[in-house]
């Protein structure tokens, strides 16, 4: 005698702990369950996912750049500064002034070449005259120091305001007679070190 009623699926069973009473499922809704799960697994994992996204970095404030520059760790100062001068909450000449920062943190880390590249990004527009003579000035030492008399004097060709400092006043001097001197100009080396005589 056949059964033609019982159903043409095999069963999968699932049995309770204590052996007896076992439930029979058919593979087609095995296959569901189990899909379902899985969906939930995934979704509940992407949930958890974009809940713990890391915060952004916060930006360090200008006291803590200058405060690593005093004390000698410069590749600190000009990462700060860097990342003052990227900040979108600023007035347009603040960030000038942060990448300006940066790059005479970067000649006093040794690194001349970053320090001209830094200088790229600085509007001279925005700038003010005292602002726009230190700036000519750390450009003019990064050029030195990367054996670049040419550019060197390139950086200070224009004469200095009358309200630049007097230190700026030395430095513009002490820049131009070394640039002369590396270029053979002995003569106009003595004309810029003439200034300097009571202060060397």
């Amino acid at each position: 005698f056949i059964d033609t009623a019982r159903p043409r699926y095999r069963y999968c069973a699932f049995f309770e702990p204590n052996g007896a009473n076992a439930r029979h499922y058919p593979p087609s809704l095995m296959h569901r369950l189990i899909k379902s799960f899985l969906w939930l697994l995934a979704l509940t994992l992407l949930i958890a996912g974009c809940a713990v996204q890391p915060t952004a970095p916060t930006a360090p404030s200008d006291s803590e750049a200058r405060a690593a520059a005093a004390h000698g760790d410069y590749a600190t100062a000009a990462r700060d500064y860097q990342l003052l001068a990227a900040s979108e909450q600023l007035p347009p000449a603040a960030p000038q002034r942060f990448h300006i920062e940066a790059a005479d943190a970067l000649l006093h880390d040794n690194q001349p070449d970053k320090a001209v590249t830094e200088l790229q990004a600085v509007d001279e527009t925005l700038l003010t005259p005292v602002e726009i003579v230190r700036e000519r000035l750390i450009g003019a030492q990064a050029w030195l120091t990367l054996r670049n008399p040419d550019k060197t004097l390139a950086q200070l060709q224009e004469p200095l305001p009358a309200t630049a400092a007097p230190d700026m006043q030395s430095r513009n001097h002490l820049l131009r007679a070394q640039a002369y001197t590396r270029v053979g100009n002995h003569m106009r080396a003595a004309h810029e070190a003439s200034p300097l005589a009571p202060v060397l």
